[in-house]
């Protein structure tokens, strides 16, 4: 109030041109630089893990359903329980395994704990896998394809999930697009593979 009309003006100009600067210096450090996101070595570590955790994933979707009913006659309308069944259970063992990330974290380094979380389910899950075909009994497949999911929800509690938002937490998005792009390359491999050996 002890500014003239013109004072105030001037003031105000002033304010909006910082106000301004202030702007354009918060969205410059909002840009996302593909190319530092690239150079980084372990972005390439993690492609590869995502496109063998989806190569364990997908047949686990896709081509156990038909060898349960084609092989073993089991029902349609069960497996189509079994699948919702299966997929709530990863979610309900995310929740799980996220209880269990504090304790593991406060025993173990921090790169054995996320190692581990990422490999031993993803060596387990292939083991369960491939014996699925073997055990030519219904209630042991299901067994194998429950423990399955459980394991699977390391990847989004202490797994390549976490990992990505922890190494990079302002560009961790990005990251899981590309590594989510890149392992759905799995989708083409996998039915290659199987037309193959089959």
């Amino acid at each position: 109030w002890l500014m003239s009309g013109k004072e105030k003006l001037m003031f105000q100009r002033k304010q909006n041109k910082e106000l301004d600067v202030q702007e354009k210096n918060k969205s410059a450090s909002y840009k996302v630089s593909l190319c530092v996101i690239l150079r980084r070595r372990y972005l390439y570590c993690l492609c590869i893990y995502t496109v063998a955790h989806i190569t364990v994933y997908l047949p686990e979707f896709m081509a156990v359903p038909f060898y349960l009913n084609e092989i073993l006659g089991a029902d349609t309308e069960f497996l189509s329980y079994l699948q919702l069944g299966l997929s709530l259970t990863t979610a309900v063992s995310v929740a799980g395994w996220k209880s269990i990330l504090p304790f593991l974290d406060a025993r173990l380094s921090w790169l054995k704990c996320r190692m581990g979380l990422m490999i031993i389910p993803l060596v387990i899950r292939s083991v369960n896998l491939a014996i699925v075909p073997l055990t030519g009994n219904i209630d042991v497949s299901i067994f194998l394809l429950v423990v399955n999911d459980i394991l699977m929800g390391t990847a989004f509690a202490g797994g390549i999930v976490t990992l990505s938002y922890e190494l990079d937490p302002f560009n961790g998005p990005v990251v899981i697009g590309i590594l989510n792009g890149l392992g759905q390359t799995a989708g083409f491999l996998v039915p290659l593979i199987r037309a193959g050996v089959t």
